[in-house]
C-alpha cells in the first residue's frame, strides 16, 4: 500500500534532494526534502536534510523551526545541533550559534560542521584572525573542505598556498 511504502519513497527523494543539493540546485533540493519530509514526517534524518536545505535557501527562521520540532521529539545529534547553529548564524544571532558550535566541540573536538560554523562566525563578526585557526584546525582534519580554502582566498590568499605545498608534501 501506499502508506506502507511511504517511507521508500521519501528515502528516495532524500536521496534526490541530496544529489541535487551536491549539484548546487538549492530549490530543488528543498523540494525533494519536502516530500520527503512531508512523507515520513518523524525520520529524524529527514527532517535534518530539509532544515539544511531550508538553510540552503536563506529560510533561516523555517529551518530552525524544524530542527525545534525534532528537539521537542527527542532529536538532540550533533547534526541536529549543527543545522540549529548553522541557522542562528545565518539569522545573525552569532552568539547563540557559537556557544552551539563550542558545546559540540568541547563533546566532540574533530567536529568538522562545528569547527566551519565556528570559523564562519567569526568570519561574520569581522574577526578573520580569530577564524583562521579554526579555518587551519578544518583543513588538517579535512584537507578537501573547498569552502575553507575559499574562506582563507578571501582573506589570505598566501595561507591557501601554504596549505597547498603541506599537503603536496605528506605522504599518501
Amino acid at each position: 500500500t501506499a502508506t506502507r511504502d511511504a517511507p521508500d519513497y521519501a528515502q528516495g527523494a532524500a536521496l534526490l534532494g541530496y544529489l541535487l543539493a551536491c549539484a548546487g540546485e538549492d530549490v530543488g533540493a528543498l523540494g525533494q526534502f519536502e516530500a520527503a519530509a512531508d512523507l515520513d514526517p518523524n525520520d529524524d534524518d529527514l527532517q535534518i536534510g530539509l532544515a539544511r536545505a531550508l538553510s540552503a535557501v536563506s529560510r533561516h527562521d523555517d529551518a530552525l523551526d524544524v530542527v525545534e520540532r525534532g528537539v521537542g521529539r527527542g532529536n538532540t545529534s550533533r547534526e541536529a545541533l549543527c543545522v540549529k547553529g548553522e541557522s542562528l548564524s545565518g539569522m545573525g544571532r552569532t552568539a547563540d550559534a557559537r556557544g552551539i558550535f563550542e558545546q559540540i566541540l568541547g563533546d566532540e573536538p574533530g567536529n568538522a560542521r562545528a569547527i566551519y560554523g565556528l570559523a564562519r562566525c567569526h568570519q561574520g563578526l569581522g574577526a578573520f584572525d580569530e577564524a583562521r585557526p579554526w579555518l587551519d584546525k578544518l583543513l588538517r582534519i579535512q584537507p578537501d573542505h573547498a569552502r575553507a580554502y575559499r574562506d582563507l582566498a578571501i582573506h589570505r590568499p598566501l595561507d591557501v598556498r601554504a596549505h597547498q605545498f603541506a599537503r603536496a608534501q605528506s605522504p599518501l
